[in-house]
């Protein structure tokens, strides 16, 4: 069935998104990854649940968005009628990523139903790869910053980045060392020219812990930044 090999889908991309931010890896630690996938999750988690209630005859879909969402008291409830009513194949891979609150719960579930990457240079890789222009310039930063000698980055074309207008306010070389990867880095960003002592992470980082800003993620806070 369609919708099934579909929900079974999104929910594999949901628990590889937990594998990239599971472990002790330089990708997993970082709180722009964390925040990325956090506001990610949400979003595909939302996604996977319509589409897999489309197999539901008149249930209040939106409503069981919302209290998910909101982690109501209705959540309990809605659980346990998904898991009766959705097809044995849906609900196992749906219900364990509503249920629990725990990352490390829900990777050790995904890894039962998937083959998940855990391994930091495919990572890299297919972080960088990932269509995502905020995600490809943070991976990047990263990757420079880190400068692991021990991986071999001949797999990443940095060219890309020349077309990545965030890459360029995001890769910000007056806090790092100079590297061989920042000198391939460096052909293919705008170097800046500005003065100012924090970098363009450092304000996202600082508006994030102000009330108002800390509820919206750093990549949304990016694109309001720019804003003139």
């Amino acid at each position: 069935h369609t919708i099934i090999k579909k929900s079974k889908v999104i929910a594999g991309d949901i628990f590889q998104n937990i594998a990239f931010i599971h472990g002790n890896t330089f990708i997993a630690k970082d709180d722009f990854i964390k925040d990325y996938f956090k506001y990610k999750e949400s979003e595909d988690v939302e996604c996977l649940l319509r589409f897999a209630c489309i197999l539901l005859n008149n249930e209040p879909i939106h409503s069981y968005v919302h209290s998910i969402k909101n982690k109501d008291i209705q959540v309990p409830y809605i659980i346990e009628l998904l898991e009766h009513k959705l097809p044995k194949s849906i609900s196992a891979v749906l219900l364990p990523i509503i249920e629990f609150e725990s990352s490390i719960e829900k990777f050790k579930i995904g890894s039962k139903f998937y083959k998940l990457n855990t391994e930091l240079q495919k990572q890299c890789i297919d972080l960088y790869y990932s269509n995502d222009d905020w995600l490809q310039a943070i991976i990047s930063h990263l990757i420079a910053k880190e400068n692991k000698k021990d991986i071999d980055w001949d797999r990443i074309n940095w060219k890309d980045l020349k077309s990545n207008n965030i890459a360029d306010d995001v890769i910000d070389m007056r806090k790092m060392d100079e590297t061989p990867i920042m000198a391939e880095i460096i052909n293919y960003i705008k170097i800046k020219k500005d003065t100012t002592m924090f970098t363009m992470l450092d304000k996202i980082t600082t508006l994030k812990k102000i009330d108002l800003f800390s509820n919206i993620s750093s990549k949304d806070l990016y694109h309001v930044s720019q804003i003139t």
